[in-house]
């Protein structure tokens, strides 16, 4: 319907904090045929190497947007940044073995991650095209 608001000081914040909740908070689809792992040997507190597993026929793209949740009391939240999380937004495939690799430096949006259980986000879009984008995620733990 072409409306906008225009939101600044503190209500900026508030609509920030309630995006980054529900963002969080939104529970992973299960994208049939579609898993991610870290690659063996990769994982640090700066970045890990996930490899995206694809077996669909018609496969899906992905970028390389995430983001770090982390495991507090039992629920997810996400890892507070402390820089700015710019990204291309190139659309990999996967290669002929259903398999991409990408490097994930979360270095410089959350800093070097203490000892504790985490889980990176990615998603990618459906069919649909990316009206409702579909999540999934690796856990993995820093000690």
């Amino acid at each position: 319907n072409n409306k906008c608001a225009q939101i600044d000081g503190e209500d900026l914040n508030k609509s920030i904090n309630i995006l980054n909740f529900v963002y969080s908070d939104n529970e992973m689809n299960n994208i049939e045929n579609v898993k991610m792992e870290i690659k063996e040997g990769t994982l640090t507190n700066k970045e890990a190497t996930i490899i995206i597993t694809d077996t669909n026929k018609n496969h899906y793209q992905y970028g390389e947007p995430f983001r770090i949740d982390i495991k507090e009391n039992g629920k997810w939240k996400e890892v507070d940044l402390i820089g700015d999380a710019v990204f291309n937004l190139p659309a990999y495939n996967v290669d002929k073995n259903n398999k991409l690799e990408l490097n994930q430096n979360w270095e410089h949006i959350y800093g070097e991650l203490s000892p504790g259980e985490y889980r990176l986000v990615k998603s990618t879009c459906g069919d649909e095209g990316c009206y409702e984008s579909k999540y999934f995620r690796v856990e993995f733990t820093i000690e």
